[in-house]
């Protein structure tokens, strides 16, 4: 789950940032409207809504979580944009005649690919996150085992206190296992920035 969610919000978010600030204009404009609307709806009651009318299952509750927190990606990936297409060396590319196609594909998403790959770390770790609250409010299926399932379970049994060790465990994995993604996002983010300074990334 944490693997299909992050990918769903870094390729929504890439797809929408890279769209509104390369294209920008009425189009950008409108992206970013429904990027501010996706940011005005609550995650969590959003999706009991919506899981409970698509119906309770594993495919479900993962579409719902990356149609809904792809919108941190997407605003942040198009200020890059903005930056980047300003740049000398995208201007000379626009002089030879490249097409808009090109200058995306060889020269804006080489330089954002550090902070797409943290959006892809971060949401696997959202998503976990998200989807052990969603268990544990009895939003997603019983049957599919995971952290928040087995703390629901012991919640339902009422001796959450006293038998620590069946809460603490999953409550603890779930904590280490978000951080870790976040940290190892951050931290290829920080190696390819001082590739950038380098020269390594920008062409």
């Amino acid at each position: 789950m944490g693997l299909i969610g992050g990918t769903m919000i870094a390729g929504i978010g890439l797809a929408i940032g890279v769209t509104a600030g390369y294209v920008g204009g009425t189009v950008g404009n409108l992206l970013m409207r429904v990027t501010d609307f996706v940011y005005a709806v609550p995650v969590i009651p959003s999706a009991v809504v919506i899981i409970s009318i698509l119906g309770i299952g594993f495919y479900s509750s993962i579409l719902v979580l990356g149609l809904l927190l792809w919108r941190s990606s997407a605003r942040v990936i198009r200020s890059q944009v903005l930056q980047i297409k300003n740049y000398p060396f995208i201007q000379a590319t626009k002089a030879t005649g490249a097409s808009d196609s090109r200058i995306i594909l060889e020269n804006i998403l080489p330089n954002i690919a550090p902070m797409a790959i943290f959006f892809f770390a971060w949401g696997i770790g959202y998503t976990i996150l998200v989807q052990s609250s969603l268990a544990f409010l009895g939003i997603t299926d019983p049957f599919v085992p995971s952290w928040g399932i087995m703390i629901r379970n012991v919640y339902d049994t009422g001796y959450i206190a006293e038998a620590w060790w069946w809460s603490v465990p999953p409550g603890l994995l779930i904590s280490f296992t978000v951080l870790s993604t976040f940290m190892i996002g951050r931290k290829f983010e920080d190696l390819s920035n001082e590739g950038d300074s380098s020269g390594g990334v920008v062409v």
